[in-house]
């Protein structure tokens, strides 16, 4: 009979998967109240290949009308395809599902943006924005060129960063290892995104906008510290300002001092130095000189 061949075939197909399936209801069971595993399950071809399969049996099952347990066993063989489907998307990374392609997938992943989050956009720096500003002594400049993209941190006392209009802003290139990463990418494409923060505050800063290099003497006077002038200024045309809520500094506990990573956990740059060019460089000697190297060449 129909019916007793899709049965024999079943118990089968159950016996071989039987570890896999727990394997996989162990992982569904972590995510599946996630919005997004919802949402990576209801996706159509997910679904469609599961319909596909209750099709076919349905269609193997003529003639066994009589077996009341059919319906039951197409939606447990359609459960077990879904495990196995969820499974393959969390591990295979040539699967759809595992990589988002088109802004309709992201959007169906994370659906629509706060309100709040396009309200507190604009295009110039407002008066509580440039206070923000004005209180941040660390500022990370973004920019991407020709040769690839950068991410540098930039720091002085705060206020460093000077506003010098409601669309403009200064940031002051201090000496450094002399890549010059950033200005070259400058060069190639205006566009930078800075990111500032403030000690102890959970709020961050984005400004978005483009660059140009400046060697203006009047521009650099402004920023003369210890009778030493940068070498040139990153001057910034502001496209977008917005402030960024804490959760993320929340979450990492960024501030918190019992939280800081011991340092004799992490590497020294002599130690990466050392390793990275097979104990050419002396670590100890580099880490042992830093101190005064940084301090000669600081400004």
């Amino acid at each position: 009979m129909p019916g007793s061949t899709y049965r024999d075939e079943r118990s089968t197909a159950k016996g071989r998967s039987a570890t896999c399936k727990s394997a996989c209801k162990v992982i569904v069971a972590s995510y599946e109240n996630a919005p997004h595993t919802k949402k990576i399950l209801a996706l159509p071809h997910i679904n469609g290949i599961s319909r596909r399969v209750m099709r076919k049996m349905r269609a193997k099952s003529k003639g066994c009308s009589a077996d009341q347990n059919f319906e039951q066993e197409c939606r447990e063989r359609r459960e077990l395809l879904l495990y196995w489907r969820f499974l393959s998307c969390l591990r295979t990374t040539q699967r759809m599902t595992t990589y988002l392609d088109t802004i309709a997938q992201l959007d169906a992943v994370y659906g629509e943006a706060n309100e709040r989050s396009l309200l507190k956009e604009i295009d110039y720096i407002s008066e509580d924005y440039r206070r923000f500003i004005d209180a941040s002594p660390f500022v990370v400049l973004a920019s991407v060129g020709d040769e690839g993209m950068d991410c540098s941190p930039k720091g002085d006392p705060a206020g460093f960063v000077h506003v010098l209009d409601e669309k403009t802003l200064v940031v002051p290139d201090r000496p450094g290892n002399n890549r010059i990463d950033n200005l070259r990418n400058i060069m190639a494409d205006p566009r930078v995104a800075l990111l500032f923060l403030i000690p102890g505050n959970g709020e961050t800063l984005r400004v978005n906008g483009r660059a140009r290099i400046s060697i203006d003497p009047a521009l650099l006077a402004g920023f003369e510290i210890q009778g030493k002038l940068p070498r040139s200024a990153i001057v910034v045309r502001v496209d977008a300002v917005y402030f960024h809520c804490s959760k993320a500094v929340v979450r990492s506990k960024l501030w918190e001092a019992d939280v800081h990573a011991d340092r004799s956990s992490v590497p020294t740059a002599g130690t990466i130095m050392s390793n990275l060019t097979k104990g050419h460089i002396d670590g100890q000697r580099y880490d042992q000189d830093a101190p005064e190297r940084i301090k000669k060449t600081l400004y």
